[in-house]
């Protein structure tokens, strides 16, 4: 149930509410929505407006190395999940796979009941769960964020 809870959230842009999710899993009595929900290593619980939100969490992360040789994370293209790769229409064509099923990712998934996650629910839970993804800030962006904030 766990790995329909996440895959529901991820859906839903990484975070639902409570009420909303229980209101999807009525069928399932045999194990609450709340009990599953307690399980602090794939799901968080936030106040978010005065509503109680669930945000999906994961231990798996993006591989950082350029020349791996097995660590436990996945090994794609970031530009690919994010997106499209500019280096697909290149002669020499992408480094970096892009096959989020190969066999070392497909096991990775399934060792953390992610397996059922399409590309889209994928790359909206590793994004909330690991800054490697994110795009690079400059000293100008923060500077900009700053300013926004000096009172008037």
């Amino acid at each position: 149930m766990e790995s329909t809870i996440i895959k529901r959230i991820c859906a839903n842009n990484g975070s639902m509410n409570i009420s909303e999710l229980e209101n999807n899993f009525y069928y399932d009595m045999n194990v609450s929505v709340q009990d599953v929900i307690l399980n602090h290593d794939m799901f968080c619980l936030v106040d978010f407006n005065g509503e109680q939100r669930v945000v999906a969490k994961t231990d798996v992360r993006h591989c950082r190395s350029q020349d791996c040789h097995g660590c436990r994370n996945l090994h794609f293209c970031k530009r690919f999940l994010l997106g499209e790769c500019p280096f697909v229409q290149r002669r020499r064509g992408c480094r970096f796979s892009h096959d989020l099923t190969s066999v070392g990712n497909r096991k990775i998934l399934n060792e953390h009941g992610l397996e059922e996650l399409n590309r889209a629910e994928l790359c909206t839970l590793l994004l909330q769960n690991d800054n490697f993804l994110l795009p690079p800030v400059s000293v100008l962006q923060v500077l900009r964020l700053e300013l926004c904030m000096i009172p008037v």
